[in-house]
């Protein structure tokens, strides 16, 4: 996962690329730690997926703007939307059945 340093870096990627995922997290998140080698292996499936990490302790206002009020949290984002919202927990194996089913439904349009 790539990461992301301020919030104008990641509206470029969500806006350059069909597939994005950012992982929120904030430096002193045991979760977080945890959380975030499970959702890059998870994303290593998906090769149309960019994947980025964003540390809220970085830039506190973009917790807001986001809507992150609590970590980790992951975004994902089809065509510069969002499609895909967890926080306070991630629940990878959802976020792999979901991205899957989009994939599915996509291939089939």
């Amino acid at each position: 996962m790539t990461s992301i340093q301020s919030v104008r870096d990641m509206e470029n990627v969500v806006l350059a690329h069909t597939w994005v995922c950012i992982f929120f997290l904030r430096t002193d998140c045991a979760v977080s730690a945890d959380a975030l080698p499970r959702v890059s292996r998870m994303l290593k499936r998906f090769s149309d997926v960019v994947g980025c990490r964003f540390n809220i302790d970085d830039d506190p206002a973009a917790a807001g703007r986001y809507l992150v009020f609590d970590t980790p949290a992951v975004i994902v984002y089809f065509k510069g939307k969002p499609v895909i919202r967890q926080s306070g927990g991630v629940a990878v194996n959802q976020i792999y059945d979901a991205l899957q089913k989009m994939h599915q439904q996509q291939d089939l349009s």
